[in-house]
């Protein structure tokens, strides 16, 4: 299953440079940042049960991110 290591392994680099940016199209919280750190770190834990629930998490915070972002860009 190197697919799913490469894709967990693709979506904790994301967050993990965005958090240490502090920066994905717009400026972040503190609380986002952190979520994203804590985020990435789970993302690579060995079990399942762990790194899919962090998966989703991760997917979840890069969307409502994403949609903030264009809802202050059109305001």
């Amino acid at each position: 299953d190197l697919t799913i290591l490469l894709a967990r392994l693709a979506l904790a680099l994301y967050l993990l440079a965005s958090a240490l940016a502090r920066f994905d199209q717009t400026q972040m919280p503190a609380w986002e940042w952190m979520a994203r750190l804590a985020i990435a770190a789970l993302l690579m834990a060995k079990g399942p049960e762990i790194y899919i629930p962090a998966a989703i998490a991760g997917g979840a915070i890069i969307a409502w991110h994403m949609m903030q972002a264009r809802r202050a860009a059109t305001a």
